[in-house]
């Protein structure tokens, strides 16, 4: 017994599923074939209109061809020849074109039958006189006697045309009223039998509507108690159809689980609190490592560039007047409030280039006529954010490492432009003793050796650690034709930069 309710309660959504498929596909099969039957009848209207229409102009073109021929026959014009000519080869196209319509109907095939034999013969007799007569002021009599067998044959020619004309125009009407009442008559049956597809689904639609309408009230009323958190109510009993049973013991099955579902979700919502705060927490760690590690880098360039720089004020000091001396110490009062408000922020171009040149002032003292310095700066840069002690570094390496066996003629090119792919292009140039490829990998690998200019990796280190990138910093040199250093910088990542770092 419990079979046999499966398979009825399963029957009722098939059924149903089966006869909504099979109202789409009559309605869909009546469209299509109604659609189909008015393209043809369509068809067929345009090709009997065609054809109708090349039967008038054949009619025409006939005439045309007669007209030619007779005032040849008057003038002797050779361009009546070409115009005659042209007319005929029209007239040939035409037979040929309305041919396969015009042998559907019997009659009007033995007009076009007709009408071909004496357009032959009008053409080879027409074409005989006109070479006969080319020659000839006046016509003969043979020659008239002719003309007037040719001049009755076309009369012949333009009743038949008219005729096959009659005739295939009264056969496309019947031919098209057939075609439309069959039309009318495919559409109606259609009609009527999606009409009773539709009255037997809507009657059976009725009946199953009603079943289900009192199974879903019994539902309906054990879901309002479980909305009224109600949960001690007893298991609803199995139902009549399948797809109502399987809702019901959704219903029980919810009662159930709901509240371990509520438990399992404030577990998971501790975990993912725990998981975030784990999260912020890795977050901020690796900031401050960040921070840690700018820091501890840009510390390490201050006491050997301060060391050189007092040494260098010492001098000057015991050998010159007190007015360089000042001169020297306020470059180097610029130089220390830059790395004590600088140290750990993003700065303007501008304050880094006001620095460097400072540094510049102190050098030149230093090496006087051993060396010189070039600024090439594109001042509508000087805004932009760039990582503080950028510059300086590069340019004491060259001094040390790049002049130091020049006596005189020591030249250090800084140029900074906007190279239009959003950075700013940064380049220190020396004319001094330049490097080998090894050492270029072993300045910018990280292995500590004084010999080659901590600075450098220094600065290449730092870019690594703002911008998290690696292709931001180049060198370019070769032995006894100096050094190039490269410093790529994004134009619009400073600011976010700066921001990273709480600065």
């Amino acid at each position: 017994m419990k079979v046999n309710k499966v398979t009825s309660e399963r029957s009722i959504g098939g059924k149903i599923f089966n006869n909504f498929i099979l109202i789409i596909l009559v309605m869909s099969i009546g469209f299509i074939f109604s659609l189909y039957e008015k393209k043809i009848t369509a068809k067929n209207y345009d090709d009997y209109t065609n054809i109708n229409i090349k039967l008038s102009t054949l009619s025409l073109e006939f005439s045309n061809s007669w007209g030619y021929f007779d005032m040849f026959i008057k003038t002797k014009d050779d361009s009546n020849i070409q115009k005659y000519n042209d007319s005929n080869n029209k007239i040939k196209n035409l037979l040929i074109e309305i041919q396969p319509y015009i042998e559907k109907d019997e009659n009007s095939s033995i007009y076009l039958r007709n009408l071909n034999n004496m357009y032959d013969i009008y053409k080879t007799e027409s074409y005989h006189l006109m070479g006969k007569v080319i020659n000839l002021e006046r016509l003969d009599p043979r020659s008239y006697d002719k003309l007037t067998e040719i001049k009755t044959l076309f009369t012949y020619i333009t009743k038949h045309s008219e005729s096959l004309l009659v005739s295939y125009m009264h056969y496309s009407n019947n031919e098209y009223s057939t075609s439309v009442q069959k039309y009318n008559n495919t559409e109606r049956e259609i009609y009527i039998a999606l009409i009773f597809i539709i009255l037997v689904s809507f009657v059976f639609t009725m009946m199953v509507s009603r079943d289900l309408n009192n199974t879903i009230g019994k539902l309906r009323s054990y879901a309002e108690l479980l909305t009224e958190a109600k949960w001690g109510i007893p298991d609803l009993k199995d139902q009549k159809y399948e797809e109502l049973n399987s809702l019901a013991k959704a219903f029980d099955k919810m009662k159930y689980s709901i509240r371990e579902f509520i438990k399992e979700l404030n577990e998971k919502a501790q975990i993912e609190n725990s998981y975030n705060a784990e999260k912020l927490k890795n977050t901020q760690k690796d900031k401050l490592i960040k921070e840690t590690q700018l820091s501890a880098l840009q510390s390490q360039m201050d006491p050997h560039f301060l060391f050189n720089t007092l040494n260098t004020i010492g001098r000057v000091a015991m050998f010159e007047d007190a007015d360089q001396t000042v001169k020297l110490i306020e470059a180097t009062s610029k130089i220390l409030r830059y790395n004590l408000d600088c140290k750990d922020k993003m700065v303007e171009l501008k304050e880094e280039i006001r620095m460097v040149k400072a540094y510049v002032i102190i050098q030149e003292t230093r090496f006087q006529d051993q060396m010189s310095f070039i600024f090439n700066i594109d001042e509508t840069l000087d805004t932009v954010k760039v990582p503080p002690m950028l510059i300086q570094p590069i340019v004491e390496n060259a001094i040390i490492h790049g002049l130091r066996e020049k006596d005189k003629g020591g030249i250090i090119h800084i140029t900074v432009v906007n190279d239009k792919n959003n950075f700013i292009s940064i380049s220190i140039n020396d004319n001094g003793v330049g490097m080998d490829n090894k050492k270029i990998d072993i300045i910018l690998s990280e292995v500590k050796n004084k010999s080659t200019g901590l600075g450098v990796f220094n600065v290449k280190k730092r870019l690594e650690l703002y911008f998290n990138r690696s292709d931001l910093f180049k060198i370019k040199s070769e032995r006894g034709e100096g050094t190039q250093v490269m410093i790529s910088i994004p134009i619009d990542g400073g600011e976010d930069i700066d921001k990273t770092f709480n600065c």
